[in-house]
């Protein structure tokens, strides 16, 4: 039992200065930072200067007036569990303007950059998230859809209604703190980072040049920030950390791979890496679908390159394919994996995006070339993949590249309706229970077709 004197001193971190000391961890000496999410301590919204290694907070918005709440709320209108808000950003491309200027009522811009929530429609700072909306919303966007019931037009354009105002809604924000602060630098952080369609749009539609958003911008963040501001700001220690990559999770050794696969009954090959990553990129250049389980998993939501299934973006066949291994939502986009000094010439970007937080537009040329990876809005959430930052995954797309003229692939993360797999035995599970063709598992290689 430990001692009253080994008890280490607790160290209390504001929710939002822990969001927003991602900033010492970017690749930024000076930025702009924004903080966007449902709740924090006392707000919503909050933006900060950050400028070595100091933080200052600029302004906050309302505790109630928050744009990541009303994204969830209006994700549980629509039959959605939590954290499907993902899922709502894919529907809202497939819908039409019906009721997008209703919904604008339901967003008041003010100078500033500030913005509040309309109580007309909503009630969440009385009733919470059981009873959010007032009659008037229910009246004039129609009464929640169950679970269970089809998707409906009116349901696709509440959707894009909501997509919309968000997205201006983030746009108004931003311009505000570009005009009132010189740096061309912007970090995005908080839950509401997480929409990439309205990131493009700030990359794409306000004068910042560069954006950074990092792979754990959501409430996962929060331990590596809360870390980060006591180190900086109150301890006073320069910065030496840039994350150029998201793998922090646990690594297993060639025994513990060994194990799952034998349990499973499965035959497998070992290969030297430059074997494994020329045999894995002729089966996906072949049509093949491969699950894709190396080194240390992925911080944050999405899988970046080491729990991933990954597939030919050629193919127009592919995402439908994927949709039934993944057993999700047919209007749900894949993303594509792309070298990073190939990413301007398929896509609208002119910057990096190691941790896909972005959904530029496909180039018009090309979209014919990768259609298994545009959305039905025409853009694609990417991920752009640098050498020093994941080598082997890095190689994978280049070897792909090299036979098939396109060094894009298209990856999804690996899972089926739960979690993304961690473990060996977790990636034999979900591999043995869908229609992936191969597993290449650190340098293993299982195949359920014939050589």
């Amino acid at each position: 039992m430990f001692g009253r004197a080994t008890l280490p001193k607790l160290v209390q971190v504001g929710h939002h200065d822990a969001h927003a000391a991602i900033f010492f961890a970017s690749p930024f000496h000076e930025a702009t930072v924004l903080v966007m999410d449902g709740y924090g301590d006392v707000s919503a919204t909050s933006a900060y200067i950050g400028s070595g290694n100091r933080l200052e907070c600029r302004w906050r918005g309302g505790f109630f007036d928050s744009l990541g709440m009303l994204y969830s709320l209006v994700t549980q209108h629509l039959g959605f569990q939590t954290f499907q808000e993902g899922t709502v950003m894919a529907l809202a491309a497939c819908g039409g303007d019906t009721y997008v200027a209703k919904f604008k009522e339901l967003v008041s811009l003010d100078e500033g950059g500030q913005f509040r929530l309309n109580r007309d429609y909503l009630r969440h700072d009385r009733c919470g998230q059981l009873w959010p909306f007032t009659r008037k919303f229910v009246d004039t966007f129609g009464p929640p859809r169950r679970h269970d019931e089809p998707i409906k037009d009116r349901h696709r354009d509440l959707a894009f209604a909501l997509q919309v105002c968000t997205e201006e809604t983030v746009l108004h924000v931003v311009r505000a703190l570009s005009g009132a602060h010189p740096s061309r630098n912007l970090c995005l952080t908080g839950g509401v980072a997480l929409n990439c369609v309205a990131n493009a749009r700030i990359l794409r539609d306000t004068d910042y040049e560069r954006v950074w958003v990092p792979p754990c911008a959501s409430d996962c963040g929060a331990p590596l920030g809360s870390a980060l501001w006591h180190y900086h700001q109150t301890l006073g220690y320069g910065r030496s950390f840039e994350l150029t990559h998201p793998f922090y999770g646990v690594e297993y050794s060639d025994a513990e791979i060994v194990d799952s696969l034998e349990t499973a009954g499965l035959l497998y090959q070992r290969f030297e890496e430059p074997a494994l990553i020329s045999q894995v990129a002729r089966e996906l250049a072949r049509g093949r679908i491969v699950g894709w389980f190396q080194g240390r998993f992925e911080m944050g939501p999405r899988a970046l390159g080491n729990r991933s299934i990954l597939a030919d973006p050629r193919d127009h066949q592919m995402k439908d394919r994927l949709t039934r291994i993944k057993r999700r939502e047919p209007f749900r986009p894949f993303a594509p994996a792309v070298l990073v000094e190939h990413a301007a010439e398929f896509f609208e970007i002119e910057q990096p995006d190691p941790f896909m937080t972005m959904a530029p537009r496909v180039r018009a040329e090309k979209m014919q070339v990768i259609p298994a990876a545009v959305h039905v809005d025409g853009t694609a959430r990417i991920q752009t993949i640098d050498r020093l930052a994941n080598p082997r995954y890095y190689g994978l797309i280049e070897e792909f590249g090299r036979l098939t003229g396109v060094p894009v692939i298209l990856n999804t993360s690996f899972n089926q309706q739960e979690p993304i797999v961690t473990s060996p035995a977790d990636a034999v599970s979900c591999y043995l229970s869908s229609g992936m063709d191969a597993l290449a598992i650190g340098n293993f290689l299982s195949r359920k077709f014939a050589t």
